[in-house]
Order: C-alpha cells, then sequence, then structure tokens
C-alpha cells in the first residue's frame, strides 16, 4: 500500500475521486451505496439507498467540475437518462433523487440552476473534506485542478439557503 505522504503527491485522477467518494458517501448521505449499478443501458456511478425509508438517489460523479453551461447542461441530461432508465426498469418504486459529486466547488447561479434541473444533492468538495476529516484520501481532493475554494458560497451553502 502506497503511504499517505505519496498518495497527496501522485496526480489527481477520476478513479481517485471515485474510490474517495465509495468512502464518503456512506458517511455523508447516510445511505447504503451501490457502486456503479446497471441501469438499462446505462451506469451511474453511485445508487444510495436509505432502508427506512425506502428511498434512493442517483449519484454521477465527475472527477472536474463542470462550471460551463454546456457542461452543466450535459450532467443534467445524464442524470435525467438514468431516471428515466430507473423508471422502465422499476415503474412502481418513486422517483429517485438525483445527485451530483464534484471535488471542487460551483457558483450560486450553477447550484441554482442545477436544483431548477431536479438535482437535488450536491456534494462538493468542501462537503467531502468535511466528512473525511483528516483521513488521507482527503489529499485527494486538495490535488484537483478545480478544487481550490471559491470566492462564491459553497454547494452546501447554496443548497440551505434555498431550502
Amino acid at each position: 500500500m502506497t503511504a499517505p505522504s505519496e498518495q497527496a503527491r501522485r496526480p489527481f485522477n477520476e478513479l481517485d475521486f471515485l474510490n474517495l467518494l465509495e468512502r464518503a458517501l456512506p458517511i455523508i448521505l447516510g445511505a447504503q451505496i451501490i457502486r456503479e449499478p446497471r441501469l438499462g443501458g446505462g451506469r451511474p456511478d453511485f445508487l444510495a439507498f436509505w432502508p427506512d425509508t425506502r428511498e434512493e438517489a442517483i449519484i454521477e460523479a465527475k472527477g472536474v467540475t463542470p462550471n460551463t453551461q454546456t457542461r452543466l447542461r450535459d450532467v443534467v441530461r445524464q442524470l435525467t437518462r438514468y431516471a428515466e432508465a430507473y423508471a422502465e426498469i422499476y415503474p412502481g418504486k418513486p422517483t429517485p433523487q438525483l445527485a451530483l459529486a464534484v471535488p471542487g466547488t460551483f457558483s450560486a447561479q450553477h447550484i441554482a440552476f442545477l436544483y431548477d434541473s431536479g438535482i437535488r444533492k450536491v456534494i462538493d468538495g468542501a462537503v467531502i473534506r468535511a466528512a473525511m476529516g483528516n483521513d488521507a484520501l482527503a489529499s485527494f481532493i486538495a490535488e484537483s485542478p478545480d478544487s481550490q475554494p471559491s470566492s462564491l458560497q459553497s454547494a452546501t451553502q447554496a443548497l440551505l439557503n434555498r431550502l
């Protein structure tokens, strides 16, 4: 196994981010997590399941935070396709929530766009770092090229303000 200090120097990549999320999402969401479930012809990165409420969420992760309108629309379309496939496979089940996990942060305008587009959970780098504490894996977030704090409010605060 690689020592934590060596991991911190390694270049960030999407697989590192997915591995980190696999450990962080149960802490952040308080849910059981399934990695890369098959939904028809698609495969989202994660499915979260809350056994006590029977609620579910489809989670897509992006190793680079999509901070252009084009990339944001692409993410919304991707998650919408997963939700449609889910509805076809499980017609009697409630529609799952849609979630996006990114290593960086979004502007308040981008949070509003995602929320208005049906993405109700945005898990950003600040939330991931807070959940992982001093865990060595959190260093992968620091290595991400777009994980530097935004001058605008974090995704978490923006969502809280909207609720």
